[in-house]
C-alpha cells in the first residue's frame, strides 16, 4: 500500500474507532474495561471488512487506531486470536484472518438455534425500558439500511446485539452468540455490500426487534427464522462466488 493510501486508511480506521467507542459508551450501561472496548472495536472493524482479510497490522498501529496503550490492545488481540479472527505472528505483526467459508454452514446452524433462544428470552425477560430502546433501534437499523449508510448500519448492529442480549438476562447467550455473530456477519456483510441488499437485511433485523419490543413471541420467532434464512442464502452465495 502506498504511503499516502496507508495514511488515508489509518485515518479512516481511527474515525471508525472513535464512532464505535462513542456508540459503545452510549449503549452499554455496564462499565467496560479498556480491553473489552478494544476487543469490541477491533471486532467491529474486522466484521465490517474495514480491517482487510489477509492484511497485517502492528500492535502499535492498533494502539494508534484506538488511542490506547499496548496492554489493553494486546489483551484484546489475544482474545480475538482465540476466536479465530486474527493471527498473532511474532516479529511479523497481526494478520487479519480470512473467514473460514467451509465452516459457515455448521456455524449458521448453531447461530440460528441461539438466535431463536435469544429472541424468546429477550421477550420474556426484558424490562419495559429495554424494550423501548430495542423498539427505537428497530427504527434506526431500518433507516441506516434504507440510506445505505454502512458505518451507521454496523454501529447500530453492535448496539442492537448488546441491548438484545442484555435483555435476555442470560450471560451464556452473550458469551457464545457474540463470537458466532462476529464470524458469520463478515461473510454476509460483504455480500450485502456487493449486492446492494442492505435494505432487506435491515428490514429483517428491524422486524425482529419490533417483535421483541412488542413482546410478540410468535412474530419474533418467525422474524428470526426469516432473518437467518436470508443470511444463510447470502453466505451460500458468497461461498459460490469464491468457489467458482
Amino acid at each position: 500500500m502506498a504511503l499516502d493510501d496507508q495514511r488515508t486508511h489509518m485515518t479512516h480506521l481511527k474515525d471508525w474507532a472513535r464512532s464505535i467507542i462513542g456508540a459503545q459508551n452510549s449503549a452499554d450501561a455496564r462499565t467496560n474495561t479498556k480491553s473489552e472496548i478494544a476487543f469490541k472495536v477491533i471486532e467491529t472493524l474486522i466484521s465490517s471488512m474495514e480491517l482487510r482479510p489477509g492484511a497485517y497490522y502492528s500492535v502499535d498501529q492498533f494502539c494508534d487506531i484506538l488511542g490506547m496503550g499496548r496492554s489493553p490492545v494486546r489483551d484484546a488481540l489475544k482474545q480475538l486470536e482465540t476466536e479465530g479472527l486474527v493471527d498473532l505472528r511474532r516479529r511479523v505483526g497481526v494478520r487479519i484472518q480470512e473467514p473460514l467459508l467451509e465452516k459457515m454452514g455448521q456455524l449458521l446452524v448453531v447461530r440460528t438455534a441461539l438466535e431463536l433462544v435469544a429472541t424468546r428470552e429477550a421477550i420474556l425477560n426484558g424490562t419495559d425500558s429495554q424494550k423501548d430502546i430495542i423498539g427505537y433501534l428497530a427504527v434506526q437499523i431500518l433507516e441506516s439500511a434504507t440510506k445505505q449508510d454502512t458505518s451507521s448500519f454496523m454501529h447500530i448492529g453492535v448496539i442492537m446485539y448488546q441491548q438484545m442480549l442484555q435483555a435476555t438476562k442470560n450471560e451464556y447467550l452473550e458469551k457464545y452468540l457474540i463470537p458466532i455473530y462476529s464470524m458469520s456477519r463478515r461473510i454476509y456483510f460483504y455480500n450485502m455490500k456487493q449486492s446492494g441488499e442492505f435494505f432487506n437485511i435491515g428490514r429483517l433485523h428491524s422486524e425482529r426487534l419490533r417483535c421483541i419490543a412488542k413482546s410478540d413471541i410468535q412474530g419474533g420467532v418467525k422474524a428470526t427464522e426469516a432473518m437467518m434464512d436470508f443470511i444463510g442464502k447470502a453466505v451460500a452465495q458468497r461461498i459460490k462466488v469464491v468457489s467458482s
